[in-house]
């Protein structure tokens, strides 16, 4: 329980605005220091990591899993050379910091916009309850193009399209 008690205070909002912040608010400066607890905290967190990644390193069914320490473990490049435990943890530790928060995001404007559009509201909830995830799909996909939780994030089309003289 300390180690996921240390886990929930390293991405508190205290600490979380420490990553962001010029360098010297992070320097240890003694053990009361914001600093100092923000390096023991990362520490912690890290260190959990490399347990969980040696672990699933070696566990039998780690290939028939479909989580994305799974997925990382399996990752191969041109040369089929995988992930070295430093590039997981620093692939680990991007989700940890951002990856909760788009997801929250998402979720927050989701129902945000669902809670203005009650015909789209109700027809989701009549599709859910007749076990398809169809319209699931297309609201979440909607509501990433209304609100994107990565404001500055390029958009791809999905296929060729020609708005004017520009294809």
């Amino acid at each position: 329980m300390l180690i996921v008690d240390g886990t929930r205070s390293f991405v508190a909002i205290g600490n979380l605005a420490v990553l962001f912040l010029p360098k010297p608010p992070q320097r240890d400066l003694g053990p009361l220091s914001q600093g100092s607890r923000f390096h023991r905290l990362r520490a912690t967190v890290r260190d959990l990591a490399r347990e969980e990644i040696a672990a699933r390193r070696t566990a039998p069914d780690h290939a028939h899993r479909d989580d994305v320490l799974s997925m990382l473990l399996d990752a191969r490049d041109e040369h089929r050379a995988g992930l070295d435990d430093a590039q997981l943890l620093d692939e680990l530790t991007g989700l940890v910091l951002a990856g909760y928060e788009t997801t929250a995001t998402t979720i927050a404007w989701t129902l945000h916009l669902l809670a203005h559009h009650p015909a789209a509201r109700d027809d989701l909830i009549a599709d859910l309850d007749e076990g398809s995830g169809r319209l699931l799909k297309a609201t979440i996909k909607e509501s990433g193009r209304l609100r994107p939780a990565v404001y500055n994030a390029m958009r791809t089309a999905a296929h060729d399209m020609e708005p004017g003289p520009v294809r």
